[in-house]
């Protein structure tokens, strides 16, 4: 995906080769005669500096920027875009959003009905970062989210339910969606499809650009994706930018790269119920996962459960979809029976 950070001419940042050694290119120029040389770059905590020594913390170099001696940067100069990489990139670099979405909920703090916009059984829920756009609509301050159903449709909302688009979902049976935030495929849609047994991948205009087969082997073997959710950064590092697609039939959680390699799978016989939905919690290494019998359950990637909660007291009987918002921690849970998406959390705030 290209990406311009500026809607007028102003500077901009290049950096002089070699970098260092455990930075991680996240963004390449397009133009010459800087093209695939650097432009945003990420260093983790214990990476190798290009001075010697490692990283004391997460760093990130943006593309935007003016030399010593120059005028600064005007910020109007920002394209939506640009701005969107900045506040994505303080996020990264801080570690988290400034709340723990590792909780089990007491308190519901909001909800709103689907069928107001004629959208009826969520399958699948994501969380999409302001600054961005689908289908040619922009996503409002704080967020919007993302659902599609079983009439097969995308529908993008604000955090209270007002809807901003919708649009079909070519082919198949879509029954999840998340946003890859890095990697290969970073600022797609990867939607899960147990129609035709695969992962595929939208751009952010709705087309589709890209898929991988979920049954092709004795180990992934997954003919019955019910969602995909990106894992991000986590505490161990092993599965970070990888994919993680939770299969009803199979009651496990298959662990591949975004390519469609597996790598492991997550042995989820022993919760009981079955799987729904899943979201990683972000820099850790665990899932929470919505199910059927009325429960959510928080996992780690050997499959222990650590933790779960009944949905019933607030109000939902098909925990379908689930996803997080990171900038409150909210558990958004989709309910498949009731058409609602509905906001949970700790009375005092998760911290």
């Amino acid at each position: 995906i290209k990406v311009a950070p500026y809607a007028a001419n102003d500077w901009y940042q290049i950096v002089n080769e070699p970098v260092a050694a455990g930075v991680n290119p996240v963004g390449t120029w397009v133009e010459s005669p800087w093209t695939d040389k650097p432009a945003l770059m990420t260093l983790s905590q214990g990476d190798s500096l290009s001075g010697g020594g490692t990283a004391a913390g997460r760093r990130v170099q943006i593309p935007m920027g003016s030399g010593q001696g120059a005028t600064p940067v005007g910020i109007n100069s920002l394209s939506g875009a640009g701005r969107g990489l900045i506040r994505r990139s303080i996020a990264w670099g801080g570690g988290c959003d400034g709340c723990n979405p590792d909780y089990l909920p007491d308190t519901k703090t909001g909800e709103f009905s689907t069928t107001a916009y004629g959208s009826g059984s969520i399958e699948g829920l994501a969380y999409l970062p302001e600054g961005m756009s689908f289908n040619s609509t922009a996503v409002p301050a704080g967020g919007a989210l993302l659902s599609v159903d079983a009439g097969d449709m995308f529908y993008m909302t604000d955090l209270s339910g007002n809807l901003l688009t919708s649009l079909a979902v070519p082919g198949g049976t879509p029954t999840g969606v998340t946003l890859v935030q890095n990697g290969a495929w970073a600022d797609h849609l990867a939607v899960s499809d147990k129609q035709d047994d695969a992962i595929n991948y939208f751009d952010l205009s709705g087309n589709l650009v890209g898929s991988f087969s979920t049954n092709v082997s004795a180990d992934f073997d997954s003919a019955t994706p019910v969602d995909v959710a990106f894992i991000g950064v986590t505490a161990s590092g092993t599965y970070d930018n990888h994919l993680a697609i939770p299969d009803m039939g199979k009651n496990k959680v298959y662990l591949v790269d975004q390519s469609g390699t597996w790598v492991s799978s997550i042995d989820i016989t022993g919760l009981t119920y079955n799987v729904s939905g899943a979201v990683h919690l972000p820099g850790t290494d665990k899932l929470l996962l919505s199910g059927t019998g009325e429960q959510t359950f928080i996992i780690n990637f050997a499959g222990s459960l650590l933790n779960q909660y009944d949905t019933s007291p607030f109000g939902t009987s098909s925990p379908q979809a689930v996803t997080l918002n990171p900038a409150t921690c909210d558990h958004l849970i989709g309910d498949s029976s009731a058409d609602l998406i509905m906001n949970l959390n700790l009375a005092g705030g998760s911290d």
